[in-house]
C-alpha cells in the first residue's frame, strides 16, 4: 500500500515536470518567434487613422515606405524603428498633408543617391526627436512653408565611407520659407543644413560635424544663422547671394583639412550682420568675396592661418573684432573703402597717451610675409623668425595701400576678455620685477666704487626681483565655466553639458580642453601624455563642484549611465563615493591612481541604446537617481 502510494506520487511529480518543460519550451519558442518576426507594415496603420488622430507606435520595427496624406500626429517615443530598404522607394516617409507631426521615431533609410529619409511637400509640418541614419538625404522640404525641425539626430550610415561630396544633405530646403531649424545634430553627410530660395528661415543652435559645409545658404533673404557649432567641416558656414541676413553667435572651429577651408565664407552678401562669432583654428577665419555694405563686429578670430580675407569686397564696416595668434591677420585684394577701426590685434604694440584704451598710432598690416610665402611656400618655415621679422620691418612698398586700422584697441574688450586665462595684474607685476632688477644693476654700477651698497643688499634685491618674476611666471589653472552653447568635447566632439559628468584640463601653455565624460579625458591623456598638463578637474556628482583629479574619488560600474558609457563617476572625497555605493548597491570605489590601471571600455549596449534615441546622460534629479543608475533594457531596433 505504501509502495503504491509512493509510485503514484512519483508519477504525478513526473507529469508536473513534463508539463512545466512543455510550458517553458512553448514560451521560449514564442519569444523567439516574436524576436525574429518580420517588420510590421506601417502604411495600413496610417490608412486606418482618421484626420486629426494621434498614433503612438508600440516598440518594434516597422516597414516603410509610407505616405502621410492627412493631418496626423505619429509618435514612436524613441522605441519604434522604421526601415526602408525597398529599391523602388526613394523616400522612407512622404508627407503631403499640412499640420503633420512626426516625433520620437528612428528611421533607417537604406537607399542612396537622391533618396531621402523624409520628404515634406506640405506646410506647418513638425519633425521632432527623430534619429535618422541614411545612405542618401536626411530631411527634404520642397515648397513647404513654416516647418519646424527640432532636436533630430541625422547622420550617414558609415562615417568613413564615401567622400562627403557624394553623400546627401542632412536637412535640405528648397523654396520653403519661414522654417525653424534648431537643436539638431548632423554629421558625416554632404552639407549639414542646405537652404536655397528659402526666406525668413531660422537656423539656431545646431551641431554640425564632419561635413562639407556645416550650413550652406543661398538666396535666403531675411534669414538668421545663430548659435550653431561646427567643427571638422571643410567650411563652417557658406552664405551666398543674400541680403539682410544675421550670422551671429556661431562657433566654427577646426575647419582646416582642406586648402580652401574657411570658418565663415561670405559670397555676394549685402547689408548683413556678422557679429559675435568665434572662428578658431581654420585655414581662413572669415573669407569675404564680392560682398558689400555689411557689418562685421565683435567676432573672435583666433589661431587661423589667415584671420580675415577680402576679395573684391567694398564698403564693409569692420570694428571691435579680436585677432589673436593668426599667422596672417588680414589680407585684401581689390577691396576698397572698407572701414576697419577699433579692432584688437595681438601683434600690435600701440601707444595710448590719452588713456582711453585706443592707440594713438594706427596699425598697418604688413603684407610682406604673405606675399613671400605666396611666391614660395617653403618660407613658411621662417614664420616669426628674427630674420623674417627684420625683413618685414624693412619692407614699406605701397604702404598707403596696406589694410590699416587707424584706431586699434590696446586690449581686449569685455566681449572677448574670457578667451584666455590671464592672471590679473600679471603685466604690472612683470614690469615691477624688471624695473627692480634694472635699478639694482644701475645702482650697483653707479656706486660700484663706493661702499654705499653692500653686497648682501644687492643680492637681496636681485633675489626679490627674481621671486617677483617667478611669481609672475607661475600660472593659475583654475577651472573654466561650462558654456553648453560653445563647449565641445575635445575627443568625441559631442556637446559638453553643464552636468556632473563634465571634466576639463588646462595645459601648461594655457590651452583648455573640456570633455563630456571622464573616459574622453582619459583618452586625451593617452594620446597626448600628461607631462604638459597644468591641472585637470572632475566634478563632484552630488553638487557639481570642481575637484582636482588627483584629489577626487571615483565609482565604477558598467551599468552606471554616463554620456559616453564609460561608467565612471567622480566625488570630492572617499566618504561620498562610499555612501553612493551603499545607497545604490552597485559600484567599486577607486582613487585617481587606481584609474591609471583601470581597463577603460564603453558599454556598447548602452551606446546602442543612445543611438536609438535613448538619453545618454544620467538624470540629475535625485528623486529619479535610482532609475538613471542602471542600464535600461535595450530598446527595439
Amino acid at each position: 500500500m505504501v509502495i503504491r502510494k509512493s509510485f503514484c506520487h512519483l508519477r504525478v511529480m513526473l507529469m508536473m515536470f513534463f508539463s512545466l518543460f512543455l510550458i517553458i519550451t512553448a514560451y521560449s519558442g514564442s519569444a523567439s518567434a516574436n524576436t525574429t518576426s518580420k517588420a510590421i507594415p506601417l502604411q495600413p496603420i496610417i490608412n486606418a487613422a482618421q484626420i486629426g488622430d494621434s498614433i503612438t507606435l508600440a516598440p518594434g520595427t516597422y516597414l516603410g515606405p509610407v505616405q502621410i496624406d492627412k493631418r496626423l500626429t505619429i509618435s514612436g517615443e524613441g522605441r519604434a524603428t522604421l526601415l526602408n530598404s525597398s529599391p523602388d522607394a526613394e523616400v522612407a516617409v512622404m508627407i503631403q498633408a499640412d499640420g503633420v507631426k512626426l516625433q520620437g521615431l528612428n528611421i533607417q533609410q537604406h537607399n542612396g543617391g537622391e533618396a531621402a529619409a523624409i520628404r515634406v511637400e506640405a506646410d506647418q509640418v513638425t519633425l521632432k526627436d527623430l534619429v535618422i541614419h541614411t545612405f542618401g538625404f536626411g530631411i527634404m522640404l520642397r515648397e513647404a512653408d513654416s516647418g519646424v525641425i527640432v532636436n533630430n539626430k541625422i547622420r550617414w550610415f558609415i562615417p568613413k565611407g564615401a567622400a562627403s561630396g557624394k553623400r546627401g544633405n542632412g536637412i535640405d530646403l528648397y523654396n520653403s520659407h519661414g522654417s525653424d531649424i534648431r537643436e539638431n545634430e548632423i554629421s558625416y553627410l554632404r552639407d549639414g543644413i542646405y537652404l536655397e530660395k528659402s526666406r525668413n528661415t531660422k537656423v539656431d543652435n545646431n551641431r554640425l560635424f564632419h561635413l562639407r559645409y556645416g550650413v550652406h545658404c543661398m538666396y535666403i533673404n531675411g534669414s538668421s544663422v545663430t548659435n550653431n557649432i561646427g567643427e571638422y567641416n571643410i567650411t563652417g558656414a557658406m552664405v551666398m547671394g543674400v541680403s539682410d541676413v544675421m550670422v551671429s553667435g556661431n562657433s566654427f572651429r577646426k575647419q582646416n583639412q582642406n586648402v580652401h577651408s574657411q570658418g565663415i565664407l561670405l559670397f555676394d552678401v549685402r547689408t548683413s550682420q556678422i557679429v559675435n562669432n568665434l572662428v578658431e583654428g581654420n585655414r581662413v577665419g572669415i573669407y569675404m568675396q564680392q560682398s558689400s555694405d555689411n557689418t562685421l563686429q565683435n567676432n573672435m578670430v583666433l589661431r587661423n592661418y589667415i584671420g580675415i580675407q577680402f576679395e573684391g569686397s567694398e564698403g564693409n564696416r569692420f570694428q571691435k573684432n579680436a585677432f589673436i595668434a593668426n599667422v596672417i591677420e588680414a589680407q585684401a585684394t581689390d577691396s576698397k573703402n572698407n572701414k576697419m577701426t577699433r579692432n584688437f590685434w595681438d601683434s600690435f604694440e600701440g601707444l595710448d597717451v590719452s588713456g582711453d584704451g585706443v592707440s594713438d598710432l594706427s596699425y598697418a598690416i604688413n603684407p610682406f610675409y604673405q606675399q613671400l610665402v605666396t611666391e614660395n611656400a617653403a618660407y613658411q618655415l621662417f614664420f616669426q623668425s628674427p630674420g623674417m621679422t627684420f625683413l618685414s620691418d624693412l619692407y614699406t612698398n605701397d604702404k598707403e595701400q596696406w589694410s590699416t586700422d587707424p584706431e586699434p584697441l590696446m586690449q581686449l574688450d569685455s566681449v572677448h576678455a574670457d578667451v584666455g586665462q590671464v592672471s590679473e595684474g600679471q603685466g604690472a607685476v612683470m614690469v615691477a620685477g624688471w624695473l627692480l632688477l634694472f635699478f639694482s644693476v644701475i645702482t650697483n654700477t653707479i656706486y660700484g666704487g663706493i661702499t654705499v651698497m653692500k653686497k648682501w643688499s644687492l643680492m637681496l634685491m636681485l633675489m626679490v626681483g627674481l621671486l617677483i618674476l617667478a611669481a609672475c611666471g607661475s600660472k593659475k589653472f583654475e577651472p573654466l565655466a561650462i558654456n553648453e552653447e560653445v563647449d565641445i568635447c575635445a575627443i568625441c566632439n559631442m556637446q559638453v553639458k553643464d552636468d556632473a559628468f563634465a571634466t576639463q584640463l588646462t595645459t601648461k601653455d594655457g590651452k583648455n580642453y573640456k570633455f563630456d565624460d571622464i573616459g574622453c579625458m582619459n583618452e586625451w591623456k593617452n594620446k597626448n601624455g600628461t607631462k604638459n598638463i597644468g591641472k585637470d578637474y572632475v566634478r563632484d556628482y552630488n553638487d557639481k563642484e570642481w575637484v582636482e583629479f588627483s584629489k577626487a574619488s571615483f565609482v565604477y560600474d558598467e551599468t552606471l549611465r554616463t554620456p559616453m558609457a564609460y561608467g565612471v563617476i567622480s566625488f570630492k572625497d572617499t566618504a561620498s563615493a562610499e555612501a553612493f555605493v551603499k545607497e545604490q548597491g552597485v559600484g567599486s570605489v577607486l582613487s585617481a591612481s587606481d584609474l591609471s590601471k583601470h581597463e577603460w571600455k564603453q558599454n556598447t549596449d548602452m551606446m546602442q541604446m543612445d543611438m536609438n534615441g535613448g538619453e545618454g546622460h544620467m538624470d540629475e534629479h535625485k528623486s529619479e537617481e535610482m532609475e538613471g543608475m542602471t542600464s535600461d533594457k535595450e530598446m527595439d531596433m
